[in-house]
């Protein structure tokens, strides 16, 4: 109960709640259910959202406010001048090694190149399990 308590006072301190309380478990049920309907509840309400040419239904609240602020919130960069030190360790590994190094690994059910980098690209902290500094 302790490390809820203390995780659930952080956010309230990041937004600038300033009491100090303590919480019930009457409340933590509550918090954790209202966490949860916002996150993983489906409602017939919430809408729907284009994706690769079809219509799906949002399977949350969270879902939904996610498609819409994801790119304000992770404000992905580019970092030019790390991509060309990448690109010219990757050119030395082909010139030394040859093609072999870079074949397809997977069946991408017709993504286009763009699409699997966002893909990569969100989910690349999975990967690495907290090992590496996104």
């Amino acid at each position: 109960m302790e490390s809820f308590s203390e995780y659930f006072k952080s956010l309230l301190k990041y937004v600038g709640y300033k009491e100090n309380i303590e919480l019930t478990i009457p409340e933590i049920r509550n918090i954790l259910s209202k966490t949860n309907e916002y996150f993983y509840t489906y409602k017939k309400e919430i809408g729907k959202t284009l994706i690769l040419d079809e219509y799906y239904d949002y399977f949350s609240e969270f879902h939904k406010f996610w498609e819409k602020y994801h790119k304000q919130i992770l404000n992905p960069t580019i970092d030019e001048h790390r991509c060309k030190l990448i690109a010219e360790i990757l050119n030395e590994f082909y010139i030394s090694n040859g093609q072999k190094l870079f074949y397809e690994l997977y069946d991408t059910f017709s993504l286009e190149p763009q699409e699997i980098c966002q893909i990569r690209y969100f989910s690349a902290n999975q990967d690495f399990r907290g090992s590496r500094d996104f």
